[in-house]
């Protein structure tokens, strides 16, 4: 172990686990390494959700759809045949029969109605993802245990006309959001409709491409890391 770890390997592959909030996540090559920033944002967003839920504005369960990545029922998707394959993984092992995974790639034309067959049509409450956003010039001075153990595409994104690099998902994402989520207007402005992960430099570009009130929300060590949207 301690000769994989002195030639860069992750400790998170080499442990073959690792913490993210209150879960013990499984990990393995290439998939990409859960980060204690992304837990932290989601555990701000499921307070959000909770706290509407005791307020009375939400009265029932939430159809929530991750892109990219056992409060309600939720359906994951990712282009990954690993990253799904694990994930599939870890809900057995946490013993969830809530949350469903299935493989699509989200930037296809043919995306929303796949995902319609795959959910049996279900309507969609909450979008959440954590999509490649590392810009290609960030992506060259990473060191060598990101870039040589995990998987390239689930960390660079491309380049948005206008507005910036590594910015493509959330303007896809974006514009696709009108046609999956369902037109509730009991949860206008009572919880976010799109929840996404950033850089920390993002915050400003993402606002403009996500419709709706936005909000930007810090992580545990001041920095921009969620953008949410209201619609």
């Amino acid at each position: 172990m301690a000769e994989r770890r002195s030639r860069g390997e992750p400790l998170q592959y080499i442990l073959g686990s690792t913490d993210f909030g209150p879960l013990t996540l499984l990990t393995k090559p290439p998939v990409l390494i859960p980060r204690p920033e992304t837990a932290f944002i989601i555990e701000d967003l499921a307070a959000r959700i909770l706290s509407a839920r005791r307020r009375g504005a939400v009265t029932r369960p939430l159809v929530i759809l991750d892109l990219c990545d056992a409060l309600h029922v939720a359906y994951g998707v990712d282009i990954s045949p690993d990253a799904v394959a694990l994930s599939r993984d870890n809900i057995a092992s946490l013993q969830d029969p809530k949350v469903t995974i299935f493989q699509a790639d989200i930037l296809a034309p043919t995306f929303p109605n796949s995902l319609r067959q795959a959910t049996g049509n279900v309507s969609i409450d909450i979008i959440t993802s954590n999509p490649p956003y590392i810009p290609q010039e960030e992506w060259e001075s990473l060191p060598s245990s990101v870039k040589e153990y995990e998987d390239r595409g689930a960390l660079v994104g491309g380049p948005v006309s206008g507005v910036g690099d590594g910015v493509a998902f959330y303007d896809h994402i974006s514009k696709m959001a009108k046609d999956i989520l369902c037109p509730d207007a009991s949860l206008d402005g009572q919880v976010p409709r799109l929840a996404v992960e950033i850089g920390a430099s993002q915050g400003s570009m993402v606002s403009t491409l996500l419709p709706g009130k936005t909000e930007i929300v810090q992580d545990q060590y001041g920095r921009d890391r969620m953008v949410l949207s209201s619609m």
